[in-house]
């Protein structure tokens, strides 16, 4: 018997070995899937091979200019077509200036997406490197191949004058194809400061900068010497805001504008807008510009103790590129009230501060040579406008929520913020109240007093120091805590979802009452003006802890059964308390939740978790406040396998169970 099982044993070994032979066998004989970036062999010329990638719009204009004899004949080229996408998304007025083209310019105008009597394969393109077109003059394409910080990945792309290839290398018998993702703009065959004075775009107006360069002749020619560059140049409307006695002054200020010229410069290298990255790489300094976008896709450049937003982009001329800018860079000419004061989109902010009675507030503002003042936009006031009427009839209120808002004796840059919210940094306000600031995707966070407001604009270099403008107020939430679990980035669907299915939702929605009778649970800082309600404290897991909890079997179960999981839930919530992570001193401290389960918060210098039993989560994002208390993002469920038993018999038993852990861990701790 023993021999026959044996032998079985050694047949089915012998089968196994055999069929996973073949099959990697198999796996090396039959291609793999090309993927979008792969060499595709072809046995059609360019012109067809054009059609057959459903390049329509390309192929038309090919035709309209009657030129598909290039496309056919046996010369090579490399092209770079765009996609019918990125034509029918031109503004209205591009598309129609190629359109009504004359036959000729339209030849040109196609001839530039051509690189003539080359087969050039993506390998053979190189990062800040020039190819000439078959266009009219023989106008450049600059390429990059940067790597970029994207949402999860840190990737090499492929830029030609901006547009990033998208599907590259398609071989046809006469040349070679790389499908772009825009239209170009025909490069110029001027230089720079040749462009400045004669712009061939009627959107540039650039004349006022162009006259401080050119008062100095050896200025304007060390600007042509100039063989490759970015330049980033204030628009005229840029020039008004600067006061026209400083302005003058400046036209007789040699160095400062050779200053000024160093510091919107960017040497032996060509930046487009398309290919900057999501957060600044290396360390900003005073005398290089640095570009970064924000999730709304607006491009920003920091140079000089200041930062400037670009209003027209990737203007490509024979030298680079030129970016068109909405403030002067190296040149601060307003103090931080002069700054606030010019600026229409912070015009709430300011009004109040005639109100304010504190004089160190005023002069904090006003005659300070080092302060950091955040300042909400008027769409921030907007959100809360029955908090803004308190803040009009009661000073004493509106001081406190400006104190939030001041960092004294610091220029506080936050361009150079690279870190997550775990590598967050912290610096404290006037009314002592920490002010966290940090990078998540494509933008810039800063919390303080339970608000996380986005940096709408960076680091306005002021004469004694700096502004930030932001989306919030700090001090007053202007969401309820289904509302911040519905709109916080990190939150996603599900933990919304599970308010929903377990009537949580109703439960810890704000009923607006105007009242705060439970002020007696919040901190001094929030009794001044009560805009906080301290109802709830919540534990709530991010979308990625639920996804965890779903994966295993019993979490699984609990998700299915409404009753269970909203147990589970009211487990994390705490009832007239108001947990603030950074008022709590480093080590553990227990709370008791609305179901009469006792939690353990326990905080250090390096971490802040909570525990359950022995389920141990990691805080991710604390102090978060909404309009009815405070929100503390945490990455696992605290659910526990016990928790599929079901009836009310099982909560005091799984109370107890908690107690004693607890009691264990502040025993094993204090030992």
């Amino acid at each position: 018997m023993v021999a026959i099982i044996m032998a079985d044993m050694l047949r089915g070994n012998i089968i196994f070995l055999i069929t996973s032979l073949l099959i990697s066998f198999h796996l090396l004989i039959i291609p793999v899937e090309s993927n979008t970036n792969a060499i595709v062999h072809v046995d059609k010329d360019l012109l067809e091979l054009i059609q057959a990638e459903g390049l329509t719009k390309f192929a038309n204009l090919i035709q309209k200019a009657n030129i598909e004899e290039s496309f056919t004949s046996s010369i090579a080229r490399t092209v770079f077509a765009f996609t019918d996408k990125a034509y029918f998304e031109l503004p209205p007025e591009r598309k129609a200036s190629i359109e009504s083209m004359t036959k000729t310019d339209l030849e040109y105008f196609v001839k530039f997406f051509t690189v003539y009597n080359r087969k050039i394969q993506t390998s053979d393109i190189i990062n800040n490197g020039i190819l000439t077109s078959n266009g009219k003059n023989q106008n450049l394409l600059f390429t990059s191949r940067p790597r970029l910080n994207t949402n999860s990945y840190n990737t090499e792309q492929i830029y030609i004058n901006g547009a990033r290839i998208i599907r590259s290398n398609l071989n046809a018998i006469n040349g070679i194809i790389h499908i772009i993702d825009s239209v170009l703009q025909v490069t110029s065959n001027n230089q720079a400061i040749v462009y400045l004075a004669r712009p061939e775009d009627s959107r540039v107006k650039t004349s006022e900068f162009y006259k401080l360069v050119k008062a100095f002749a050896d200025l304007e020619d060390d600007l042509r010497n100039i063989k490759r560059m970015t330049l980033f140049v204030p628009s005229d409307e840029a020039m008004q805001k600067v006061d026209s006695e400083k302005l003058q002054q400046l036209g007789n200020d040699k160095e400062s504008i050779k200053k000024i010229i160093e510091q919107s410069i960017v040497r032996n290298e060509v930046l487009f807008t398309s290919s900057t990255d999501v957060r600044i790489r290396g360390i900003p300094t005073k005398t290089v510009p640095l570009l970064y976008k924000n999730s709304f896709d607006q491009v920003s450049v920091f140079s000089g103790d200041s930062t400037a937003n670009i209003v027209i982009g990737n203007i490509t001329v024979a030298n680079g590129v030129i970016h068109v800018i909405d403030r002067m860079l190296g040149y601060v000419f307003n103090s931080v009230r002069e700054e606030i004061q010019n600026d229409d989109s912070v015009k709430k902010f300011v009004e109040f501060l005639p109100k304010i009675n504190d004089a160190i507030v005023k002069e904090a503002i006003m005659t300070d040579d080092r302060v950091t003042l955040f300042v909400p936009t008027n769409e921030a006031f907007a959100r809360v406008p029955e908090q803004t009427k308190v803040l009009q009839r009661n000073p004493a209120c509106l001081e406190e929520i400006v104190k939030f808002h001041i960092i004294r004796g610091i220029k506080w840059q936050l361009v150079q913020i690279g870190g997550d919210y775990d590598a967050r940094e912290r610096m404290r306000s006037m009314a002592s109240q920490f002010l966290k600031a940090y990078n998540f995707d494509y933008d810039r966070y800063v919390d303080s007093v339970g608000v996380q407001a986005k940096l709408i604009s960076t680091d306005i270099g002021c004469t004694n120091g700096l502004v930030q403008k932001i989306d919030r107020i700090f001090g007053i939430p202007d969401v309820d805590i289904p509302g911040l679990i519905f709109n916080h980035p990190w939150l996603q669907e599900q933990p919304f979802a599970a308010l929903q299915i377990t009537g949580l939702q109703q439960e810890l929605t704000d009923n607006k009452r105007t009242d705060n009778s439970n002020s007696r649970y919040l901190p001094p800082d929030y009794r001044q003006c009560g805009f906080l309600k301290c109802d709830f404290t919540m534990l709530i897991p991010n979308g990625t802890a639920i996804e965890i909890m779903m994966r295993n079997h019993i979490g699984k179960e609990i998700w299915k059964r409404p009753a269970i999981l909203k147990r589970v839930f009211q487990r994390m919530i705490f009832k007239d308390q108001c947990i603030f992570m950074d008022s709590l001193a480093d080590g553990i401290k227990n709370f008791v939740s609305s179901v009469g389960v006792p939690v353990v918060f326990q905080k250090s210098q390096l971490s802040q978790t909570v525990r359950l039993g022995p389920k141990v989560a990691k805080v991710l994002h604390s102090d978060l406040a909404a309009t009815n208390g405070i929100v503390h993002i945490i990455d696992q469920v605290l659910f526990l396998n016990e928790d599929l038993w079901t009836g009310n018999a099982a909560q005091p038993r799984l109370s107890l169970v908690l107690m004693i852990s607890s009691l264990i861990l502040l025993l094993c701790t204090h030992t």
